[in-house]
């Protein structure tokens, strides 16, 4: 499956399509085995983009790896423009920075979390866990997973009532053995269904 853009390969590339955008929102995230020697270069990024692109805002899940080096970036130049979706109030709480905004699953109205639960489904590879998630919420350990796919779903299609915009574009850190794994991969198919543009290590790790 395809899943990377071939429109986006420039950060002016990029800066172009968020500005066509009333709220642009660019997710910057991936795997967790991110490899030590590129931790520096992607909170350099995560700088730059903040730098560069002072109307956008950005967003992670949290998780240790990528979605930490950019978070890091990010809040180094405006931590209010940095927000994280979690699955609870309690997720990664020591690996957040103060001052980035952050949005739980139990935040959402039950017309939302539904909403949000049936498009995980679509993009899910594994649609028990989503179901278990439907009927246990995280009481049990097949739900506790759904949940984490249904927190990337909403990183993506956002939430109107909590003043969460939909991504516009987003930049991930990807394992060249298998990209589409985890939940990175569930993330980068719920992209595609939505038409949010991907863009992978291959494209951004040079830019400046």
């Amino acid at each position: 499956m395809k899943y990377s853009s071939d429109s986006i390969r420039t950060l002016a590339d990029l800066a172009k399509l968020l500005a066509g955008s009333p709220a642009p929102v660019v997710l910057l995230e991936g795997s967790r085995a991110l490899p030590a020697e590129l931790y520096p270069a992607l909170t350099a990024l995560g700088r730059l983009l903040a730098e560069r692109l002072p109307s956008v805002r950005f967003r992670s899940g949290n998780a240790v790896g990528t979605d930490t080096a950019f978070a890091e970036g990010v809040a180094a130049v405006a931590p209010e423009r940095m927000e994280y979706v979690i699955t609870n109030a309690g997720m990664g709480r020591k690996r957040r920075i103060a001052g980035c905004r952050v949005v739980t699953l139990d935040e959402l109205s039950p017309e939302a979390a539904e909403r949000i639960i049936d498009l995980s489904r679509t993009a899910a590879s594994a649609a028990r866990v989503i179901e278990a998630y439907r009927t246990y919420g995280s009481k049990n350990v097949v739900g506790s997973k759904g949940a984490y796919l249904v927190r990337d779903t909403l990183k993506v299609v956002g939430d109107p009532a909590n003043d969460l915009a939909p991504a516009t574009a987003a930049l991930f850190y990807v394992r060249d053995a298998s990209p589409l794994s985890g939940g990175t991969g569930h993330t980068i198919r719920v992209c595609r269904n939505h038409n949010v543009p991907v863009i992978t290590q291959t494209v951004w790790l040079n830019w400046r």
